[in-house]
């Protein structure tokens, strides 16, 4: 009886311990294209958040090429290679993700943080 108690014991700390444990990131690799597909207009989006979005991606697609997206469209049907991707077509219009990911990174640029520190920020805040 004893044995098993200890045995329970010792199962329960190695479970608590990998529940402490820290967890392994999925980092995503964006693929730029070449040629870059051209982003939407901003002037047809009428909120202000998504037309700032497309803003930025017309202003800095180099940046945002290097950005990896967290929402999931790189790896499902939209075949999405980057962040800039997200605003080529309408998804960034319909995900805040795509949108926050853009305005950060180019908020970061603003501040003069280089392009490897801002998606190594970016993987920090969203990578799962």
């Amino acid at each position: 009886m004893l044995k098993r108690i200890a045995a329970l014991g010792l199962l329960l700390l190695a479970g608590v311990a990998a529940l402490a444990a820290p967890q392994a990131r999925h980092i995503i690799t964006p693929q730029p294209r070449t040629p870059r597909r051209a982003t939407l207009d901003p002037a047809s989006f009428k909120d202000p958040e998504t037309r700032k979005a497309y803003q930025v991606a017309r202003d800095k697609p180099v940046l945002l090429e290097k950005m990896a997206c967290y929402c999931g469209c790189m790896g499902s049907v939209e075949d999405h290679t980057s962040n800039l991707e997200c605003f080529a077509d309408n998804h960034g219009q319909g995900c805040a993700l795509c949108r926050r990911i853009a305005l950060e990174a180019a908020e970061m640029d603003a501040r003069g943080i280089p392009a490897d520190k801002i998606k190594r920020e970016i993987d920090n805040r969203y990578a799962k």
